[in-house]
């Protein structure tokens, strides 16, 4: 997928995407925010988490980079919304083993 280097604000894919996988892995919007800085994203507050969620704030490349690797799926999932999570988890897999994020234990 071509990546701009900030996506539009108004995503909604994104936003539903990402809260649904948050919420799915009973990550809280502070321990989300605490795991994209500790996986070298910028992430101030659970407000920027918030933000994100209702599609208020626009996220650069590196930042959906560290999104999809908290939660194991390619970035397009976020992205694209005729992508699948289980196309997008089986590329994770494939194409990003060495990928330095680490999601918390569920």
């Amino acid at each position: 997928m071509n990546y701009s280097k900030k996506y539009n604000n108004g995503n909604p894919i994104l936003s539903e995407r990402l809260k649904a996988l948050r919420n799915e892995k009973d990550i809280s919007q502070e321990e989300l925010a605490e795991l994209i800085e500790n996986n070298g994203g910028k992430c101030s507050s659970a407000n920027y988490v918030s933000m994100m969620e209702t599609a208020k704030r626009s996220i650069s490349k590196s930042m959906a980079h560290c999104l999809a690797c908290i939660f194991e799926i390619d970035a397009s999932y976020l992205l694209d919304e005729t992508v699948e999570y289980r196309t997008a988890a089986e590329k994770f897999k494939t194409e990003f083993q060495a990928c330095v994020c680490q999601p918390r234990s569920a």
